[in-house]
């Protein structure tokens, strides 16, 4: 399974490796459906600061399209 990720906030990029493990741990018994998944990480409030973050996740599907 391709996982991609996005994020435009610094503190989203450290977070990168944790969430494409999470992504393959998670999705690990259906990648022969799920061959592509997308991860967007925003900052809700921009760059005032806090614990206000955004998780978007996109998955793929061989049959369904995107989900």
């Amino acid at each position: 399974m391709q996982v991609v990720f996005e994020s435009r906030d610094a503190d989203g990029a450290q977070l990168r490796d944790l969430a494409v493990e999470r992504v393959h741990f998670v999705m690990r018994r259906m990648t022969w459906l799920v061959p592509r998944a997308k991860v967007l990480l925003s900052d809700i409030n921009g760059p005032r600061g806090g614990v206000d973050k955004r998780c978007k996740v996109e998955l793929k599907t061989t049959h369904s399209g995107t989900v």
